[in-house]
């Protein structure tokens, strides 16, 4: 185990020069009154950034800083000390190796903690340094979950087996495994997850969430609480929770915090169990001011003017999940007025836009793309957008509408802006029909900041 000379962060702080003396005087009388990390209440008041506290104690001590928004921590590892513990000392293991552990730290100069965690697994301790929100965060993801399951796994040993339909629509409306969807649901939305992920195994359930597009392991329940986390979902969303062979979607409206959020619930059987994948719809991430698509300044203005023409079709093209979807509803946001009739149809409905008609696909009843705008058409619109060009027909009738009078909108699966055109040859478009009609394409991708 590492081992310091017992100086303490403030002093280490002021040698560095990244506070002065007065600086930390008036910390540590604060901390007086409420106990905090000296480093926290440095940050609380703006005297040191997170950043620069970490950077310091990494070149003064010589210990490794980690970035824990992009290790893949191992969720037992996460939980093997408890939590008061991990919250106390603002500490979190994120790997063992035999009997090393390492042990990701806001204080990494804290002796005592890393005494009471050798203590508790037994194992030889290695501080690393992260930055104290991150251990926060990586505190609350690991350990918000764990009380409600585990309360839910013990409550469920004491059930006798009756049958299974009934003991399920029972168990799902308990409290426990009510507060542990809800959880769930509450903690997704809070980090910004864009999906959360359910997957069921042979020996337990598996729960991830999908953070600017990186899967992140969020809690792996016990094998019993499965279908009861799966059963309270369906009921949520409407669907037939005896029915377990077939995939099924469904959505849900509710309230977190002061938002209001759309979830579109996908089930999919699979030889362990359904697997459950819920699509989290925020309006203020679904729809946002054009100025806030990450456009540079010359395309972004070329962008807005192409929007003023009457007719004419703006493709948007990339790759599943780059973001088309969004860069549509924030131009119908944009262009929602009196004056225009706006008709969508889309597969499926992302989120209801006030004062825009939207049509939901139903291959069902033969209510495609095609025969859903060969219906607008007749409805006397202004702006069209189709949610997807998936064959030659609503293709045809697309580029027909835009040469007819009509701003038509529409996504397409391609890498890049030209191969836009090639792809619409490929589906049979006539040429003179291309050129004609097309205003303009749009291709993006989206990145991490």
């Amino acid at each position: 185990m590492a081992r310091f000379t017992r100086r303490r962060i403030g002093e280490l702080l002021i040698d560095s020069k990244a506070i002065t003396r007065e600086q930390l005087f008036e910390a540590l009388e604060e901390q007086k009154a409420n106990y905090r990390p000296t480093g926290q209440i440095l940050i609380s008041k703006g005297f040191i950034t997170e950043e620069k506290l970490a950077q310091t104690l990494e070149e003064q001590l010589g210990i490794l800083q980690v970035n824990l928004y992009n290790y893949n921590i191992d969720p037992e590892v996460a939980t093997s000390i408890p939590t008061h513990m991990a919250q106390r000392y603002q500490v979190i293991p994120i790997h063992r190796q035999g009997k090393k552990v390492i042990l990701a730290m806001a204080d990494p100069m804290n002796i005592i903690a890393l005494d009471d965690v050798a203590m508790y697994t037994g194992a030889e301790v290695e501080p690393v340094i992260a930055l104290p929100s991150a251990v926060e965060h990586a505190i609350n993801q690991f350990f918000g979950l764990k009380e409600s399951l585990e309360l839910t796994a013990d409550e469920n040993k004491t059930r006798e087996d009756e049958e299974e339909l009934s003991r399920l629509k029972t168990l799902v409306e308990d409290a426990p495994i009510v507060k542990v969807v809800n959880s769930l649901i509450h903690q997704a939305v809070n980090e910004g997850a864009s999906d959360i992920h359910i997957e069921p195994s042979g020996s337990g359930v598996r729960i991830r969430m999908r953070i600017d597009g990186i899967l992140h392991d969020l809690m792996s329940p016990p094998k019993d609480t499965q279908p009861l986390i799966v059963s309270r979902i369906k009921i949520m969303s409407n669907l037939d929770i005896a029915e377990r062979r077939l995939p099924q979607d469904g959505r849900i409206l509710l309230q977190s915090g002061l938002k209001d959020v759309n979830l579109r619930v996908s089930t999919m059987p699979t030889i362990h169990g359904e697997k459950v994948v819920i699509r989290i719809l925020e309006k203020e991430r679904v729809v946002l001011p054009l100025e806030k698509l990450g456009m540079s300044e010359h395309n972004f203005r070329v962008f807005k003017q192409t929007l003023l023409s009457q007719s004419g079709m703006i493709l948007v093209t990339g790759p599943t999940g780059c973001g088309k979807t969004t860069t549509l509803y924030s131009v119908l946001n944009y262009l929602n007025c009196p004056e225009d009739n706006i008709i969508t149809v889309e597969d499926p409905v992302e989120y209801r836009l006030e004062g825009i008609n939207q049509i939901q696909v139903n291959p069902k009843i033969n209510l495609t793309f095609a025969n859903a705008l060969r219906a607008i058409l007749r409805q006397d619109p202004n702006i069209i957008m189709v949610g997807e060009i998936r064959d030659l027909e609503t293709a045809e009738i697309a580029t027909r509408a835009a040469l007819t009078g009509h701003l038509v909108l529409s996504t397409l699966h391609t890498n890049d802006a030209p191969r836009a055109i090639s792809r619409l040859q490929d589906m049979g478009v006539e040429s003179y029909l291309i050129t004609s009609s097309l205003l303009a394409v749009v291709a993006q991708r989206l990145i991490r900041l």
